[in-house]
């Protein structure tokens, strides 16, 4: 049983020694350069809106029908 404790406490110490300030993990690999996916989206929906916008204002008044 003695064992089992020293291996505890030498595991908590190698443990505490990991959390100190000196410590700093490696930058994660993770995190994706680029432009993110909502920025894309938008970006084409704005676009969809300029056509539109563009074809309601070239369509022109023939088809609006006159009040009296």
């Amino acid at each position: 049983m003695s064992f089992i404790l020293d291996a505890l406490r030498k595991s908590d110490s190698e443990h505490q020694q990991q959390r100190s300030p000196e410590y700093v993990p490696p930058p994660s690999a993770g995190r994706r350069r680029g432009t993110p996916k909502w920025l894309w989206f938008f970006a084409a929906l704005l676009g969809v809106n300029a056509v539109l916008l563009g074809a309601m204002m070239l369509r022109g008044d023939g088809d609006a029908p006159t009040r009296q």
